[in-house]
């Protein structure tokens, strides 16, 4: 106090004084004489949602207030019960829940709180006298402001269950999604091992096959000698027959297997031709017409006279009719066999339909879905037949690979009917596409035996070749490629006959030696195999050979094969005269581009010299680096030519364009193709051209 006086009195002291012209007083009590205060809550509002700056509305109060979630912000009112004492009065207070520490109101009588969190909260308020200990007795005010819907313990209990069930199935999706990646590795590692199983078992069953095959070709072919043997007697040959027969089904029960395996591992492939379906199938049915004994079944082929041509598999429609005419004279023991081709249109879709029906023992309703399944044989009590059970299966996979249908209709005891059904005008763009074989093959030298080399690794084999052979033939033989491929360098065969399987080396890869050696690019190579398909042809003919034959064969079919390949030689060699009017003609389209090139490189040595008389074919195999005997037999193969005719015609054909220029004289001409003799060079112009120089030059100026 400034400028103060104190009085002392019962009740305290008072202090009066002046200050600045104003006269004042003040009183403290004695500590021992305040009352005891206590703050009452007067008042309680909350913030108008609507407009939340500053305005507050009061709502009824009660000791325990429960608040909305959105009613978080309030303000409490308070004050003491002696009015004349509300400004000597300071409020504490305390919010416990949110804040532990007590708080002096600085103004007013009331405190607001904004944006409180749901929960349960107690307001503590204590007061004191001015400038005095505050009273350990405090007012307490209950305040549950209660959470929204989605806050609510019942609502956090489902988004637990929520939260849960969420983890529990996406660790389950989890843990099944590792299950199926596992399952599905193991899958896959069960089927390349399966498929690397099936490969392993085609490559046995091949080579099943090749060995069953071998011995079949010293079965049928033997015996296919035999039974053209017009010396022999009646009962002999039915016996033959009958072997023959029993050898054919044989061969046919080796190739269903082979065949079935390919189709099971989808390794068959569909390779079609543009050729005479009719006609094809004429010729493969009349075998079972030739062997059909039984008298008392009529065997039938209704085939167009006229052309069927359109795209088909060979291979598989061969297949399909000796299973479907196999299986109907198994089954059938009277009455007849009928096999038709028919041309349909069913919706303006043209169809080609190979029918096979019987009236043999017919297939009840209940085996009839099931005739196709693998191994699955009708139990016929009445009329047990042997079977393996694969054949139907078999024709079932192949027909649906040729992209068409097969239908059955059957009656027990009254007969079958099998229809296949090909589009007509299916050019199969997926397939593999051929041309029917032309051969381009080159003849030996005349007045001498031609020489077969025989390369395979079967010797009885090669002995039953070589006895068919010698008496035509000088037959050379090999156990391998390997050997093979020396043989035919050396000795330069006129023609080769190789196994496709055998050690060391096999035959497609000698072949492709063969044709890539100037030695013996021209030589032909004829393939044995027991893989007859039209894609495993494929393969050979794309090594460079020059035919196939498919085991089983007979030794009257491969004489057969060797005279048209030396017929064809002739046809395609390079001796018609009109063929050397230009040097560029010397060359046969027929021959390789090895070939070629070294009839260019042949003719060219010839034409550097020319001028000298003494040029042999020694002296042109020098040049060459090839022996004396090969080249020899190279030119003769190529041009049906020998050497020194060879040479002949190159210079005369030379001087042929020597003459055409106007520019020398005959003498002059004879100077430089190396021919001293007129009388001689005369004497060969007129073997050439049909007259001598003079009349040819006159000729020419007439035309």
């Amino acid at each position: 106090y400034i400028n103060a006086s104190v009085i002392k009195t019962d009740e305290g002291q008072i202090y009066f004084g002046s200050q600045n012209g104003i006269t004042w007083f003040d009183q403290v009590l004695e500590q021992s004489n305040i009352p005891e205060l206590r703050a009452e809550f007067t008042g309680f509002s909350v913030a108008n949602t609507k407009n939340y700056l500053g305005e507050y509305t009061e709502i009824p109060f009660d000791d325990k207030m429960e608040l909305k979630h959105n009613q978080n912000s309030f303000e409490i009112s308070f004050n003491v019960l002696d009015y004349s004492l509300s400004n000597k009065v300071d409020f504490i207070y305390q919010m416990e829940g949110l804040d532990d520490g007590w708080f002096l109101v600085n103004t007013g009588n009331n405190v607001t709180f904004r944006n409180i969190k749901p929960g349960i909260y107690t307001f503590n308020l204590k007061t004191r006298y001015q400038n005095n200990e505050m009273s350990e007795q405090f007012s307490s005010l209950s305040i549950q402001i209660k959470p929204p819907v989605w806050l609510a313990w019942w609502m956090k209990v489902v988004y637990f269950l929520l939260v849960f069930t969420i983890a529990f199935y996406i660790l389950r999706f989890y843990i099944n999604k590792l299950k199926i990646e596992n399952d599905l590795l193991l899958e896959k590692r069960s089927r390349q091992q399966e498929h690397e199983l099936n490969e392993e078992r085609l490559k046995f069953f091949t080579n099943i096959t090749h060995e069953l095959r071998s011995p079949m070709t010293l079965i049928l072919g033997p015996l296919e000698d035999l039974i053209s043997d017009s010396t022999l007697k009646p009962e002999q040959s039915k016996k033959l027959h009958t072997i023959q027969r029993v050898a054919n089904r044989l061969l046919l029960s080796v190739n269903q297997i082979l065949e079935f395996r390919k189709s099971e591992t989808k390794s068959r492939n569909l390779s079609v031709i543009k050729d005479d379906l009719a006609k094809f199938i004429t010729e493969v049915s009349k075998k079972y017409e030739e062997l059909n004994k039984k008298e008392n079944i009529d065997f039938r082929i209704n085939v167009p006279t006229h052309k069927v041509e359109m795209f088909f598999d060979p291979d598989i429609v061969r297949i399909i009719i000796d299973n479907l005419l196999s299986n109907a004279f198994k089954y059938t023991k009277t009455g007849f066999i009928q096999l038709d081709l028919k041309n349909t249109n069913n919706n303006n879709i043209k169809y080609t339909e190979i029918i096979v029906s019987d009236s043999g023992y017919g297939i009840s309703e209940q085996d009839l879905p099931q005739i196709f399944d693998r191994y699955y044989q009708a139990k016929n009590t009445a009329h047990p037949v042997k079977g393996t059970g694969i054949g139907l299966s078999l024709v079932k996979n192949i027909v649906e690979l040729h992209e068409a249908e097969i239908e059955v209709k059957s009656k027990v005891d009254e007969g079958t009917v099998f229809k296949v059904k090909f589009l007509t005008n299916n050019t199969y763009p997926d397939a593999i596409h051929f041309q029917p074989e032309e051969t381009h093959i080159e003849e030996t030298e005349e007045n001498a035996k031609n020489v077969i080399l025989v390369v395979d690794d079967d010797q009885e084999i090669v002995e039953y070749i070589e006895d068919s052979l010698k008496d035509i033939y000088t037959v050379l033989t090999t156990e391998n490629g390997k050997h093979g491929f020396e043989t035919a360098a050396t000795e330069t065969p006129d023609i080769v006959v190789s196994d496709i399987m055998m050690p060391i080396m096999d035959g497609i890869e000698m072949c492709k030696l063969m044709k890539q050696d100037v030695r013996t690019s021209h030589i032909p190579v004829i393939l044995l195999t027991a893989k007859g398909t039209i894609h495993d042809q494929k393969i050979g003919y794309d090594a460079g050979a020059d035919s196939y034959l498919t085991k089983p064969f007979s030794g009257n079919l491969l004489k057969s094969r060797l005279k048209n390949i030396f017929d064809a030689r002739k046809k395609y060699s390079l001796s018609s005269s009109s063929k050397f009017k230009q040097k560029q003609e010397l060359l046969n389209e027929s021959v390789g581009e090895l070939d070629k090139e070294f009839l260019k490189k042949l003719t060219g040595i010839i034409e550097e010299n020319l001028e000298d008389e003494e040029m042999n074919i020694s002296y042109v195999a020098a040049q060459l680096n090839m022996s004396h005997s090969t080249l020899y037999r190279k030119i003769k193969a190529l041009t049906n030519l020998t050497a020194n005719e060879f040479i002949r015609k190159v210079r005369i054909n030379f001087a042929e364009q020597l003459l055409l220029t106007g520019q020398y004289n005959i003498s002059e001409i004879m100077y430089q193709i190396g021919i001293n003799s007129s009388s001689y060079f005369r004497q060969c112009f007129k073997d050439e051209f049909g007259m001598n120089p003079s009349e040819y030059l006159q000729k020419l100026k007439e035309g």
